[in-house]
This record gives C-alpha cells, structure tokens and sequence, in this order.
C-alpha cells in the first residue's frame, strides 16, 4: 500500500571491553573502571556529517557482579554528545576512564538515564535493558555509571552497550 511509513534500522554499533570481534567501540566495564560507585565513557563513535538518524536504539548489557547485589539497585547508562568532539556535553572526552566526582557530578548535563535496576541478588545473572532516543549529534559515547553498591564482574566479562541508528521511510 503507497504511503506507508516503515522504521529502517541501520548497522548496529557494539561497545565493549576490547575492540574486535563483535565488538565495535571500547567500553571497558569490566576493570577498575567497573568497581562500585564509578563512572566509565566508552570511546566515542562518529555517525557522520551527512544525513543521520535522529532516532537510536540503546541496549544495555551487564554480564554479572562480582558478589551478591542488592535488588533494586541500578546501574545506568547516559549518552554524552558532541557536534565537533571537542566540547562535550558530560564527562570529559571519552576515553575509557575511571570515575572522579567531577564525572558524577556532570551526569545530570547527559541524555538519559537509561536505568536497568538489578532483579537478583544472584552475582551473575544478567542485568539488560532496552531503550529508544533521540539525537542530533555527529558524535556520542556511552556512559555507564554503577550505582550499585558491588563490582561489575570482571573476569571473562561480556559487558556490552549496543546503539542502533534508526530512520523511518516512506513507501511510494
């Protein structure tokens, strides 16, 4: 039927402790950067300077704890934003770092949060949730703040955040 409007989802981008494989872009929750309380930016990914996507879809991926956790802690992921990736709107350039107060201070300037609350106090279950966003800038980065009160797991961990561009297309 002409008229039609269809959602067209792009390549999806994979951050992670270690670029390779099936992972994109580093994220490295599963070190220091993982320890309770810390902040940690993911490396930044250009969308490009032509024409983007407006729309993303964030899926958030925490492979385990290093000891029990408390149901309905949080760990939760923000999105900081950059036009020249320069200037960006939280933490300082990403670059894969650790917390500082500074970091946890400037969260409330990010998109989000996108919380996924801990369900289990089973140390390695899975903790995932799926979010939609909107987005003007040519360059973003993941960034994860454990809010709860144990590590993320680090051995063999298989942290991810997921951000997939979407657009939407008119049928003729």
């Amino acid at each position: 039927m002409a008229g039609e409007i269809y959602r067209v989802l792009g390549t999806p981008v994979v951050w992670g402790n270690a670029i390779g494989g099936s992972i994109d872009e580093e994220l490295d929750l599963g070190g220091a950067d993982g320890d309770a309380g810390d902040v940690c930016v993911g490396s930044y990914h250009d969308w490009g300077s032509g024409a983007q996507p407006d729309g993303f879809i964030l899926e958030v991926n925490i492979d385990g704890f290093t000891s029990a956790p408390t149901i309905d802690e949080v760990v939760a992921t923000y999105i900081t934003e950059s036009d020249d990736a320069t200037v960006w709107s939280g933490p300082e350039a990403p670059a894969d770092t650790a917390d500082s107060t500074g970091s946890v201070n400037r969260l409330p300037n990010l998109l989000g949060p996108f919380p996924a609350v801990v369900w289990s106090t089973t140390a390695g279950d899975n903790v995932t949730r799926r979010f939609e966003y909107q987005s003007t800038a040519r360059y973003s980065a993941p960034v994860v703040h454990n809010a709860t009160a144990v590590e993320l797991l680090a051995s063999g961990d298989a942290h991810t955040v997921t951000i997939t561009p979407f657009w939407y297309q008119v049928q003729s």
